[in-house]
């Protein structure tokens, strides 16, 4: 048997690089690599930077958006991994609808506002402001189940740098190594790992419908409360002032001071 042949250093195949990749022991997987060039038709709102963005063809079917940052490091740092199409869609790793996504959002900006603290007294007493405390919705839990693509799929690798695209674009003369990851399951036990994992104990998923509508509730009550121009702030003190006198922990009676306004 003769030896077999390899691509030569710095081949181009219709306009694409050749770069070898080694696995060990001893394999070698070819990707092809170009300068990602945005289509007319492409919408502004989800076109990729021209001058920073390497477009990849044949991935490994189980490639991760890790090991692909991984892999193109050398070149410079890399900021964000899309697989597919360039359609602006979800990376890898992201598994909530867009409205989950804008709840969240919502809750997570509503937590922040809570941790305001209010100043009281000489003795700076700290108090909360009489915000309702916004919910937290528990997530459901994650798949660490690898995604199985299509043979030869592709990928757009974005650089911070258009520096970085330069040089991952020049020809590369020693193969690289494809990064090491942990063993993932393979074959049946690829798809009974992934069949356990989108289908989670129903304890579990109750916690997370349960907190969800909650956050839903909140999230609309406050629009409502927006819309009619309810303030939050003066609806706690209407409460504080039918509570009573607030009394420090020296038993000393906190005094406010009311405007009157004579009609």
């Amino acid at each position: 048997m003769g030896k077999q042949s390899t691509p030569a250093k710095g081949l181009q195949i219709n306009g694409f690089n050749v770069i070898r990749v080694t696995y060990p022991p001893a394999t070698t997987h070819y990707i092809y690599v170009r300068k990602h060039e945005t289509s007319q038709n492409t919408p502004s709102t989800l076109a990729l930077p021209q001058d920073r963005t390497l477009f990849v063809v044949n991935l490994p079917p189980d490639a991760t958006a890790r090991e692909v940052t991984q892999l193109f490091s050398p070149f410079g740092e890399v900021d964000e991994v899309r697989f597919g199409h360039a359609t602006g869609s979800k990376t890898e790793g992201s598994s909530l609808p867009d409205e989950d996504e804008e709840m969240v959002d919502d809750v997570a900006e509503d937590s922040d506002s809570d941790s305001d603290m209010e100043v009281d007294g000489p003795k700076k007493k700290r108090r909360k402001l009489s915000k309702k405390q916004s919910p937290k919705i528990i997530p459901l839990p994650t798949s660490d189940v690898r995604i199985l693509r299509t043979t030869g799929h592709t990928a757009h690798v974005i650089f911070q740098s258009s520096s970085a695209l330069q040089t991952a674009l020049k020809p590369v003369d020693t193969p690289l190594k494809w990064p090491k990851s942990r063993n993932p399951p393979l074959g049946l036990a690829h798809y009974i790992s992934k069949y356990d994992s989108l289908r989670p104990p129903l304890d579990v998923v109750k916690q997370h419908a349960d907190s969800s509508l909650e956050a839903y509730e909140f999230i609309r009550e406050k629009k409502e409360k927006a819309k009619m121009g309810i303030d939050e702030e003066d609806e706690g003190e209407e409460k504080k002032q039918k509570a009573g006198p607030i009394v420090d922990e020296d038993g000393f009676t906190l005094v406010t001071r009311a405007m009157f306004y004579n009609p």
